[in-house]
C-alpha cells in the first residue's frame, strides 16, 4: 500500500508533464499590393486560427512600417 500512492503520484505527474498543447498548420501568404507578386508564403503551427491571423497581420504591418506595400492572407 505504501508503494501505490507514490506510484500513482508520479504517472500523474508524468501524465500532465507529457501532454502537450495541441497545434494546427496554417499558411500565411504575403504579396505586394503594386506588382502583385508573392512576396512570401510561410506555414505557422499555432493553437487556433486567431492566433494565426494576428501574427499574420502582424507580419504585413511590420512590412509596411518598414517601407513594403504588403498584404498577408491566412489560408
Amino acid at each position: 500500500m505504501k508503494f501505490i500512492i507514490p506510484a500513482i503520484l508520479g504517472m500523474t505527474i508524468l501524465f500532465v508533464s507529457c501532454k502537450k498543447k495541441d497545434s494546427y498548420g496554417y499558411t500565411c501568404t504575403c504579396k505586394e499590393k503594386v506588382s502583385g507578386a508573392i512576396d512570401t508564403t510561410f506555414t505557422l503551427r499555432v493553437g487556433t486560427s486567431g492566433e494565426a491571423d494576428y501574427l499574420c497581420n502582424n507580419v504585413a504591418d511590420t512590412s509596411n512600417k518598414y517601407g513594403k506595400n504588403v498584404e498577408c492572407t491566412l489560408k
